[in-house]
């Protein structure tokens, strides 16, 4: 090869490493520039929402066994042909345990004399709705921070008699209130509870983002 071969070669071989090393030293840049970037935007982690893992699976409990074969899940099982018939015919509850957090906005109920008879007027029997976030600290709903039961006589700050059997009025609390438990009070003299039926909201389960400053 010729001498002017060799300064062909030599030139190209030096314009190949330039164009490489050049290439190298940007994206070296890039890359430096990339970590310095990436090291000063806070990072951004999923923060689950209280009740992520919970699901809103009721559980149905009472403090008062039941007779005649009847149960207290017989009063929250949408139906007002199966009814809760206490063996105690004076005040109790039935509590629902969403085993979640939610918003509680209103309660009903629907009463029957023996499990069918839906007439009348339970005269004075009292009864009144409670709740509670963590079942030992229980809040009542009184008649000044509830509406929807003024239609009856409100003897105490927390409960009401002459309440009407079948359906009663929506009790609902001045604005949704955080629940997890919600308590039915009766005073029962031998009644039927058909159903409980309650707006309950859980809420949703979501991913929640936070900045974290580095």
């Amino acid at each position: 090869m010729s001498q002017k071969g060799y300064k062909k070669i030599f030139v190209l071989s030096v314009f190949v490493l330039t164009l490489l090393l050049s290439s190298t030293i940007t994206y070296a840049k890039e890359l430096a520039v990339t970590e310095k970037e990436s090291s000063n935007t806070p990072s951004l982690e999923p923060l689950a929402s209280p009740n992520l893992s919970q699901a809103c699976s009721p559980i149905v409990t009472g403090n008062r066994s039941g007779v005649n074969g009847t149960t207290h899940q017989m009063t929250y099982d949408g139906s007002v042909s199966s009814f809760f018939d206490s063996s105690y015919s004076n005040w109790q509850f039935i509590q629902i345990d969403y085993q979640c957090v939610g918003e509680f906005s209103a309660l009903r109920r629907y009463m029957t004399r023996d499990g069918d008879d839906a007439s009348g007027t339970r005269w004075i029997q009292g009864e009144g709705v409670s709740y509670s976030l963590d079942g030992v600290t229980w809040k009542q709903l009184t008649n000044t921070n509830s509406t929807g039961w003024q239609i009856y006589t409100n003897y105490a700050p927390h409960a009401w008699h002459s309440v009407s059997y079948g359906w009663s009025a929506w009790l609902k609390p001045n604005a949704p209130v955080l629940a997890r438990y919600v308590r039915f009070n009766w005073d029962d003299d031998f009644d039927a509870l058909n159903e409980i039926e309650v707006e309950f909201q859980e809420l949703q389960p979501q991913a929640e983002f936070q900045e974290l400053q580095p």
